[in-house]
């Protein structure tokens, strides 16, 4: 990962910080909000950290990796429930990784980094629209949050798939391998989406 989307990261940490918050503010505590933002970015970061020290192609899934244990311990020492956590924390990320896609498409100006940049802001703007019509949805009987989440984040790994098979060699993607690991993220996210709907 370049220096340029690195820089770019600290704007869209403190967008990410903002949505979190936003988004809890109404059921939590300012403290515990922003502990269980920074435990996010924390470990975020110290994904990345080691991915540029280690092998900087591993940086997505390192990211990804430092994002779900800071995700995981942030939920425990703020005491913010699951499913609240993970609806605020997946629009936040999505909007980090818009920012760094965006500084990608400035530094590299390729058709790929435009179109992953695209493809992100569907991914906000379906967000958002799923949120106002997924208690409608028939077979998602449970109503539950965490709906918005598991969906997005379900095709965002999904997409990867076909991508890494066809164009193994765009930025974060490991080259054709990346299908394993974006298989079974995406798989764990749909099963997670199904027994959710499932859930009374």
């Amino acid at each position: 990962m370049s220096i340029y989307p690195l820089v770019m990261l600290i704007p869209a940490s403190l967008v990410f910080l903002f949505l979190v918050w936003q988004n809890l503010q109404e059921d939590y505590k300012t403290s515990s909000v922003f502990t269980f933002g920074f435990y996010i970015l924390g470990f975020l970061y110290l994904g990345l950290l080691i991915a540029k020290v280690t092998n900087p192609l591993f940086w997505f899934w390192f990211a990804f990796a430092g994002s779900v244990s800071g995700f995981a311990l942030g939920t425990r020492r703020a005491d913010v429930k699951l499913l609240d956590g993970l609806e605020a924390s997946t629009i936040a990320l999505l909007f980090l990784l818009f920012f760094v896609a965006s500084a990608m498409f400035l530094k590299y100006y390729n058709p790929e980094t435009f179109a992953t940049m695209i493809f992100i802001l569907w991914l906000i703007l379906l967000y958002y629209f799923v949120k106002t019509k997924y208690k409608s949805i028939g077979w998602y009987k449970s109503g539950k949050l965490g709906f918005c989440a598991l969906t997005v984040a379900s095709i965002f790994f999904g997409f990867r798939i076909p991508v890494a098979l066809f164009f193994p060699n765009m930025i974060s993607f490991l080259g054709k391998i990346d299908v394993i690991p974006s298989f079974f993220v995406s798989l764990f996210y749909v099963v997670s989406l199904l027994r959710l709907s499932r859930t009374k």
